[in-house]
This record gives structure tokens, C-alpha cells and sequence, in this order.
């Protein structure tokens, strides 16, 4: 009878791999707790939109090219509201709403001049794109 011990080992390094362990980031280039985005509609910025983040009491406007950034945003699920009040009556022409999670990563393992260790936790950020 033949050893199942090679083929053990193979399957116990490469299931890992295959199991989909990996984690698609949307903070590339983001400090921690920052979101940013884009207000549009069918494809053409919205200028100065008015963004909302829910229950925090924290209000922003966007720039001429529709473009946000809200910094220092908390760990925990978010809704964000992009608001368009063309004719400035207070009753927005267009709105969207994006629910997003900003997370708090784990310290991970540095090798530094001092030797091991592990470093400080961080925030996670997120660009939600065009809203």
C-alpha cells in the first residue's frame, strides 16, 4: 500500500491558498479613517454635493468635481448620504446612499532595528468610487 503522506502535506500547504484567504483592499493610498468618493449621475460629477455621515452629527461638501473626503471616521458600519440640491429650496434633486464599515486591524509582526515585535493596530479606509 502506498503512503498518503506526500499527498497530505501537499493538500494541507495548498488548501489555504485555495480557499480564497485573502482580503480585497479599497484603502489603497487612504489614511486610516478616511473614506472618500465621488457623487455622479450617469457617469458626470455632481458638483458640491452635500455628504452625511449617519449618526455622527458630521456634514461635508463635495468640490466642483463631485469629489469627498471625510477623515477621521470611527471603526464601525456607516451609512453615507450624497446629496444634490440643484435649485438650493433645502429638498435635494438627487441622493444616494452607501453603506460602508470601516475596521480596525490587528497589530501585526515587524522585524526592526530593536528586534521583533508587533505593531500598533490600525483603521481601515475606503474609497467607495463613483456614488
Amino acid at each position: 500500500m502506498r503512503s498518503t503522506l506526500p499527498l497530505l502535506v501537499l493538500s494541507t500547504l495548498t488548501l489555504p491558498l485555495a480557499s480564497g484567504c485573502f482580503v480585497l483592499d479599497r484603502s489603497d493610498g487612504l489614511l486610516p479613517g478616511t473614506v472618500r468618493g465621488t457623487a455622479t449621475t450617469e457617469g458626470e460629477a455632481q458638483p458640491f454635493p452635500a455628504i452625511v455621515l449617519d449618526s455622527s452629527g458630521r456634514a461635508n461638501r463635495g468640490g466642483p468635481d463631485g469629489r469627498f473626503v471625510l477623515t477621521g471616521v470611527e471603526a464601525g458600519s456607516w451609512n453615507l448620504q450624497a446629496n444634490v440640491d440643484d435649485d438650493g429650496n433645502g429638498w435635494p434633486e438627487l441622493a444616494a446612499v452607501r453603506t460602508f464599515s470601516i475596521e480596525t486591524i490587528g497589530g501585526s509582526l515587524t522585524n526592526g532595528e530593536e528586534g521583533f515585535g508587533l505593531s500598533a493596530p490600525r483603521l481601515t479606509g475606503v474609497d467607495l468610487g463613483s456614488i
